[in-house]
């Protein structure tokens, strides 16, 4: 990997025309205590509304579609929320076919939760309609091995129908539905979408911080991938040194296209 403010030429070099895609928590926004408390700190918000003047742009998030758009406010730009299983894009409005393929069993997964709580203050579950994420932020590390195993027990009988799958985040766990469906998959779907309706070549930009990132990174090969924060074993091309710098990063590229 590659500190990014070390290479701003051979990355200019490769973006002649961007699309830039971003994930929200981690990267547009600090990571928060729970998902309810972050926040896209304004400065941000301009550098991203500038951006996004200048050459498409969109979210690639794991909240709910509608939470991600509330949070980011921006009606110029494009909105995937789910890892993808729902979007909005130039307007446009679509879900994943396969996207209800896990509902059915969140009803007792949800009623497990509530139980299993009481034994694991300051865990937070979120229904986000076609996933749910349980994460385990606020908990005493003393007790996140046995929280991890207790989810992957109580899971368990959901994963063998098929319908379900589990994937591990920062301090988060997510059960989604069991398609083959991620955020590489929705940056390569909106490339191809531009790519269509611009009837011209863009060059794929992808900022991310998580494991779930690395699907997006992974899939835009010839583009230029970007982690907030630099990680032995990451797909990703180029780093930022933390969240903090991606204002930097926005800026430069608000004013070099």
């Amino acid at each position: 990997m590659k500190y990014v403010f070390d290479c701003l030429p051979e990355i200019k070099r490769k973006l002649k025309r961007p699309l830039l895609m971003l994930d929200f928590d981690g990267t547009l926004s600090p990571i928060a205590p729970t998902p309810g408390l972050a926040i896209l700190p304004e400065p941000v918000r301009v550098k991203l509304r500038a951006c996004a003047g200048r050459f498409p742009a969109a979210i690639i998030s794991g909240r709910a579609l509608a939470d991600v758009q509330k949070k980011v406010g921006l009606s110029t730009l494009s909105y995937a929320g789910n890892h993808g299983l729902e979007w909005k894009i130039a307007g446009n409005k679509e879900i994943v076919a396969e996207a209800n393929l896990a509902v059915k069993s969140f009803p007792a997964i949800i009623q497990w939760f509530k139980q299993a709580k009481k034994n694991y203050p300051g865990t937070l579950l979120e229904n986000k309609k076609y996933s749910l994420s349980l994460h385990y932020r606020l908990l005493s590390p003393k007790l996140i091995f046995k929280f991890k195993r207790e989810v992957k027990k109580a899971v368990g009988p959901f994963l063998k129908t098929g319908n379900i799958k589990v994937v591990h985040g920062k301090m988060v766990i997510e059960l989604r539905p069991n398609i083959n469906w991620n955020k590489g998959k929705i940056a390569l779907f909106c490339l191809n979408y531009y790519q269509k309706k611009f009837m011209q070549k863009f060059a794929p930009i992808y900022v991310g911080d998580d494991t779930t990132d690395e699907d997006a990174f992974a899939a835009i090969k010839q583009g230029v991938s970007i982690r907030v924060g630099k990680k032995n074993g990451s797909r990703a091309k180029y780093y930022l040194k933390n969240q903090r710098e991606i204002e930097q990063l926005l800026k430069w590229l608000s004013e070099s296209f």
